[in-house]
């Protein structure tokens, strides 16, 4: 309970829920979206955030495209050149070489450098099984009548997914060097 307001100088209390998650799953897609300049990645977290409780169909095909358009952002602020017909896959392996996500030079001696390793890897995985669960449930291919969508539970696992994905890669790529373009026309480095 909170003090909404005061009327003839008594308080007047309302209700609020607490520990209400439903913004906080993309909150920080937000600052991702504002740190990399990326207006269309706004607009897909203003269609996932109300959509996540009201039509998780929409929110799981939201969260997939808003994890491409994160990867396509960051893929064209690096240079690294890709197709319009690449599919999900071809551009999570692009982004994981050029940000260099599995670091090649943690030694497998080190402590938890497999699970360093493991967890990185199964990041990059999202990419894919979010696209197979929009196929499967979400926006973007007729259904049949019978058809039963996924619940809202799902939508936000779904939209937390693809927030935990953008914020590491963002932050991944903000923190790495940018490789330049080279003048004499040879290709990008490593």
């Amino acid at each position: 309970m909170f003090e909404e307001q005061r009327i003839a100088g008594r308080p007047r209390f309302s209700y609020r829920a607490i520990g209400d998650n439903r913004q906080h799953a993309v909150s920080r897609a937000r600052s991702v979206a504002d740190a990399l300049d990326a207006g269309w990645m706004a607009k897909e977290i203003e269609r996932l955030e109300p959509s996540i409780e009201s039509d998780p169909a929409t929110a799981i095909g939201t969260a997939k495209d808003l994890v491409e358009s994160c990867i396509k952002t960051i893929l064209t602020k690096r240079n690294v050149p890709f197709n319009r017909s690449d599919d999900t896959g071809d551009l999570t392996k692009l982004l994981t070489k050029a940000l260099r996500l599995v670091p090649a030079d943690l030694p497998d001696a080190a402590k938890g450098a497999k699970n360093i390793k493991v967890i990185l890897s199964n990041l990059a995985s999202i990419m894919h099984h979010l696209a197979e669960l929009r196929g499967l449930y979400g926006s973007g291919h007729g259904r049949s009548g019978n058809h039963r969508g996924l619940e809202p539970r799902h939508a936000r696992l779904a939209a937390g997914a693809a927030a935990t994905f953008v914020d590491f890669i963002s932050a991944t790529h903000l923190q790495r060097d940018i490789p330049s373009v080279p003048t004499d026309g040879s290709p990008l480095g490593p």
